[in-house]
């Protein structure tokens, strides 16, 4: 793994862990929190079906290095 999300762009590869363990995706859109300010990346997981998305705070995130 690579470096904190905190500078995630769209298009970035990242890795962060859910309940059901580690993924991989790919961030679709980064988005404000309404009342608190806090950004999330809105996520596309790899290895699952077609447009399954979470929403990650970037702090729960890691770039992947570019290979």
């Amino acid at each position: 793994m690579g470096k904190t999300a905190q500078l995630a762009a769209v298009g970035d590869a990242v890795a962060f862990d859910l309940n059901y363990g580690p993924q991989t995706g790919t961030v679709i859109a980064i988005q404000r929190h309404v009342s608190n300010a806090q950004q999330f990346a809105l996520v596309e997981i790899d290895h699952q079906l077609n447009s399954i998305v979470e929403s990650i705070p970037l702090l729960g995130l890691q770039l992947l290095e570019a290979a």
